[in-house]
């Protein structure tokens, strides 16, 4: 979903994965490629594509009913995100590292660290392990995080990485790992968002109710407005609000995706975005 956000709003995308070699990995890549992004460094590996089946509880409450891991290593290690000699790009994302124990402390925290290094933006939304983890999920993904410039998550998911048991105690010990820029987010209660030196309250657009189809990739729609202001040059109240701008209409259509039509959009709908507020 945050690869097709990344697309809508007319950044050139890369898709760094690895796909199996059954129809649903064919129709991941069909999809993708249709909406704009670039697949050149999507592998194909033998084996069954990793899927997760979600059901929406009563109160909007979301966690995987079912799931289906890969059969391979669901991306190359280390990922090939940067290009020796060519230009490197403006960011660097990784989404769901916790999703895959396999994963855990491998080459992808390098690829951060080399990108860093080059001026490169990095930003992670680890999600939630698929298996009953205890907190603190944090040493699972400690050494890209120390290398992310952005760190995005939902309130849950905070708590969970420090083992704390509020927001704000989460933001200033995600800070004291790593992150220059935090953004925790809460769904119909909004974003907390901090840039280490104040924590801005964003609220979230209110929808009518009859409008919304779909909840699921929402805080992915989030996540690639966030960083697509923060990688054009907008401070972090105004990534907010796009950030905000791009959920609200994720949730009009399937998916994180299909109810954003473009950046002009996007864009429209900022008049629709609550003030913030500054703590």
């Amino acid at each position: 979903y945050t690869l097709q956000v990344f697309a809508l709003l007319d950044d050139a995308v890369e898709a760094c994965t690895t796909i199996g070699s059954d129809a649903f990995g064919s129709h991941i890549k069909q999809e993708l490629q249709a909406r704009g992004v670039d697949c050149r460094r999507m592998e194909r590996a033998s084996g069954e594509t990793a899927i997760a089946i979600y059901m929406m509880l009563f109160g909007g409450l979301k966690r995987p009913l079912a799931v289906r891991m890969p059969g391979f290593e669901p991306w190359p290690d280390p990922p090939p995100m940067l290009d020796e000699g060519g230009p490197p790009p403006a960011l660097v994302h990784s989404g769901g590292l916790l999703h895959f124990p396999a994963m855990w402390q491998r080459g992808l925290a390098d690829v951060f660290a080399r990108a860093q290094a080059q001026g490169v933006w990095t930003s992670i939304d680890p999600q939630f392990p698929l298996v009953d983890t205890p907190a603190p999920w944090l040493p699972h993904v400690a050494d890209v995080v120390r290398n992310s410039d952005v760190l995005l998550c939902d309130e849950y998911e905070a708590r969970m990485l420090f083992d704390l048991g509020s927001a704000r105690d989460a933001i200033a010990a995600a800070h004291a790992a790593g992150p220059r820029i935090v953004a925790i987010k809460r769904g119909a209660a909004g974003a907390l968002i901090s840039d280490g030196r104040s924590v801005i309250e964003q609220p979230a657009v209110p929808v009518d109710q009859a409008l919304v189809r779909e909840a699921d990739g929402a805080g992915d729609a989030f996540d690639g407005g966030f960083l697509d202001a923060l990688i054009r040059g907008h401070d972090v109240a105004a990534a907010g609000r796009w950030g905000t701008a791009a959920a609200s209409l994720s949730l009009t259509g399937r998916g994180g995706a299909q109810g954003i039509e473009d950046r002009a959009h996007v864009a429209a709908q900022l008049q629709h975005v609550p003030e913030a507020s500054h703590g």
